[in-house]
């Protein structure tokens, strides 16, 4: 079978948009980087892209959860209780982009290598929308100053949409994944965060669903999963 044939069967997009991956040099063969098109993979060929090892016509599995406060995104027990003491699904599941222990929300949760990929590297900028209420107003030019970039552990925040709600809530749609960025944001200009509830992941919504609730994503939210896997 050629490479862009096993790729497109794996998942990977189109036969075209898998041609793109091997001639990037994103992809190997037995530890091997390969670019030729031609290139055959045979049963016992171990193939790699972006480090992920791949088998042809996976089924894979997405959910999507809603984090209560006060879980962690670990499997360890050291930081309080785990939202896997909430998921009693098959092992290789995982959530896709953390959350902490004090914020609570939408986390996807798949064991598609790939959507991790796309959902979290930063240079595909896919959106992440959150709720916020702070202990006090929030003035006009706080709100301004968010928008605009703020210099957070040395680095500028990149532009992000923020929406007043009411004296004491916002919403923030964020395209990069930085550690505790909101309450860091909300810190610097002395805003106590005492809600952070995430909303929507790349235009799936957390809808109705209710605290350590979970759901298989349905027929409209696997249309947008693959717009993302071949975008």
């Amino acid at each position: 079978m050629r490479i862009n044939k096993f790729l497109a069967q794996a998942g990977y997009g189109s036969r075209r948009k898998c041609e793109e991956y091997v001639l990037g040099g994103l992809v190997k063969i037995n530890g091997k980087v390969i670019t030729d098109l031609a290139t055959q993979v045979k049963e016992t060929d171990k193939v790699e892209i972006n480090q992920e090892r791949l088998k042809a016509k996976q089924d894979f599995s997405y959910y999507k959860f809603y984090k209560p406060k006060g879980y962690v995104c670990s499997t360890t027990p050291d930081g309080g209780p785990s939202i896997f003491d909430l998921l009693p699904l098959k092992p290789s599941l995982t959530y896709i982009g953390r959350l902490d222990k004090e914020s609570e929300g939408l986390l996807l949760i798949s064991d598609d290598g790939r959507l991790t990929y796309k959902l979290t590297h930063p240079k595909f900028k896919k959106e992440k929308v959150y709720l916020v209420r702070t202990d006090r107003s929030i003035t006009d030019g706080e709100i301004s100053r968010m928008q605009s970039g703020m210099l957070i552990d040395g680095v500028m925040t990149q532009r992000a949409n923020v929406k007043k709600l009411n004296q004491r809530s916002f919403e923030i749609t964020l395209t990069e994944g930085r550690n505790r960025q909101i309450r860091k944001m909300c810190r610097k200009l002395g805003l106590r965060v005492h809600k952070l509830k995430r909303i929507e992941v790349a235009n799936i919504k957390i809808n109705d669903l209710e605290p350590g609730q979970y759901i298989e994503l349905d027929k409209t939210e696997m249309n947008l999963i693959n717009q993302v896997l071949e975008n």
